[in-house]
């Protein structure tokens, strides 16, 4: 997992209390899911701030426990170490 810290963090999307369309998502209270595209990739962030507190954790990879025959059959001819570990993979 990465953590964005909100205005004060300059990775941030929320960087400056920059409001976007894109980052309005992040002003909104903790648990709601924000996804953004990146090279193609959908990645997925948890808002954890409250309301008015943009800040989000990114998750960058994740280990499955259910649902495996499932993953398989979509990730065919990948080891299963490799079907979510990136923050690319996990869409």
């Amino acid at each position: 997992t990465e953590a964005y810290k909100g205005p004060g963090d300059r990775a941030a999307h929320s960087y400056g209390n920059r409001r976007t369309k894109r980052t309005e998502i992040m002003y909104r209270e903790a648990g709601v899911v924000y996804t953004y595209t990146m090279h193609t990739h959908t990645l997925i962030n948890v808002v954890s701030g409250g309301a008015d507190e943009p800040e989000a954790v990114l998750i960058r990879a994740l280990e499955p426990h259910e649902g495996l025959a499932l993953m398989e059959k979509r990730r065919s001819g990948k080891k299963p170490r490799d079907w979510t570990n990136g923050p690319g993979k996990l869409t």
